[in-house]
């Protein structure tokens, strides 16, 4: 993984849910308290999850400048089922039966899945600094 790019794709994922609230709250005005109660969660629990998922994971320097190997474990797996699992049992409270409860439970998916992205990938990066390899200490700068 290159450090250089590191918060790509955390970066797009977030882009996706700041488009997508935004369209939620221009298509269904209503549900505005709703969508930042739901975003708001889906922060907090991607934020734990992505910790999680940071703290399972291995890092070590990687053979090119500024990058590392990461290698998830059984535990980053069973994370990320949950996640999904998570994610299937929110169809039990939302009710999708309308148009405003499926984009709701599309922002849920895109902040949950952005915001622990970003938590896992930023672990990852802070242990890759404390590695101590020239191949990473030029991202330090």
């Amino acid at each position: 993984m290159n450090l250089g790019r590191i918060f790509i794709a955390p970066a797009i994922i977030a882009a996706l849910a700041i488009g997508t609230i935004v369209w939620k709250i221009a298509t269904f005005p209503d549900t505005l308290p709703r969508t930042i109660l739901l975003a708001v969660v889906g922060i907090a629990l991607g934020v734990v999850l992505g910790v999680a998922v940071g703290r399972f994971t291995s890092v070590r320097a990687g053979t090119q400048p500024n990058t590392v190997i990461v290698r998830g474990s059984k535990i980053t797996v069973a994370l990320w089922i949950g996640a999904l699992l998570l994610r299937v049992a929110a169809h039990l409270f939302v009710p999708t039966t309308s148009a405003a409860g499926n984009a709701e439970l599309v922002v849920g998916l895109f902040v949950i899945i952005g915001s622990a992205l970003f938590a896992a990938r930023y672990a990852m990066f802070r242990r890759a600094q404390t590695l101590g390899s020239p191949a990473i200490t030029a991202v330090q700068a």
